[in-house]
């Protein structure tokens, strides 16, 4: 028996070696530190800068909501292995044994501290008491539905009095594009199918919020229509001059409209057109007229671009990482790196 004993010993001993061994890192793709304030314009940039915010602090526990989906399975492992600090934790609410055999097919090792299973039939109640508990910061959306996700969270929410009465759960997006020095801010493309005017503006403050997460310093806010200038015949376009008056005189950030979406993002067609505005060929984010045309735009943009998306969708203080069950590991990465940022610095620096 004892000889048993010491061989049992002595094989775990081996084994923690070798585990060392596998585990130690060869090459690691550096962390650039930048100075604090300056504006984030990248999906690199903005993965540093979240790591960065981790180290400051500590990983935040996200709840996966049905983690038997590969592409969310792959961007939680690479939150954990890229760079020198890691992303996040992760708790994976969902099937176990379909959980395990993604995570094995996946070489992503569950190691019951910074990935846990949580093993259910119903993933969104779960995800929404861990949330409730303590035991998640906040969640993000793998194979579940969005509408599914977001009716429990806002119940759960709303029930434990964490989203106050009138505030507005809305999308926002931070396209990071080839040929732009700078994110493109988009909005909303998830949640609000056809807001108003009054739902409109919280739409804006919800993405001022974002922009200030990145460091962009004044937003510039177009109001898109179909045209630059007000048509009684387009309700899009009345809409966004009584919006653009609503911001008129604020010092944090410039709201124009209407503007078409040529004139807000390219400075030769605001020159060809003559529009002498502050925004032109130069928005930081756009509020789209409706779920229709921003869901259409994000989605030509990331397939048929090569933009890189980092979406989220804020609920209070609270972000949630919501991205199209289609999307690619790097783009749920970045809106993983997006919400660590927002829920870690939501006032920038």
């Amino acid at each position: 028996v004892s000889d048993y004993r010491q061989q049992v010993e002595a094989h775990r001993k081996r084994r923690q070696l070798e585990l060392e061994t596998i585990d130690q890192v060869l090459f690691e793709r550096p962390v650039y530190y930048r100075k604090p304030g300056s504006p984030i314009t990248s999906t690199d940039d903005l993965i540093d800068a979240a790591r960065l915010a981790v180290h400051e602090h500590t990983p935040p526990r996200i709840a996966l909501v049905g983690s038997d989906n590969d592409e969310a399975l792959l961007a939680a492992r690479w939150a954990g292995e890229e760079g020198r600090f890691r992303l996040a934790r992760f708790l994976l609410v969902g099937d176990s044994v379909q959980t395990n055999e993604l995570a094995y097919e996946l070489d992503l090792d569950i190691d019951d501290e910074n990935f846990v299973i949580v093993d259910t039939d119903e993933p969104v109640e779960k995800s929404m008491q861990l949330l409730l508990d303590g035991q998640a910061d906040f969640v993000m959306k793998g194979s579940v539905k969005t509408e599914k996700i977001m009716h429990g969270l806002l119940r759960a929410l709303k029930g434990s009095g964490r989203l106050e009465k009138g505030q507005l759960v809305s999308h926002v997006v931070a396209m990071d594009l080839p040929r732009r020095s700078k994110f493109l801010l988009i909005t909303d493309a998830a949640i609000n199918p056809y807001p108003d005017r009054k739902k409109k503006i919280k739409i804006i403050e919800n993405a001022l919020r974002v922009a200030r997460c990145l460091n962009i310093p004044r937003p510039r806010v177009a109001v898109i229509s179909a045209i630059e200038s007000v048509n009684p015949g387009i309700e899009s376009s009345i809409e966004a001059e009584q919006i653009a008056g609503h911001f008129a005189g604020r010092k944090d950030c410039m709201v124009e409209g209407p503007l078409s979406f040529d004139v807000a993002t390219d400075p030769q067609s605001a020159e060809e057109k003559r529009y002498k505005g502050e925004v032109a060929g130069n928005a930081d984010i756009l509020l789209m007229p409706d779920i229709d045309a921003a869901n259409v735009l994000y989605k030509t943009l990331t397939t048929q671009s090569g933009a890189v998306a980092a979406g989220i969708t804020v609920c209070g203080g609270l972000p949630v990482v919501l991205t199209s069950r289609g999307d690619s590991a790097r783009t749920k990465l970045a809106s993983i790196a997006l919400a660590v940022r927002f829920y870690l610095k939501p006032d920038g620096g």
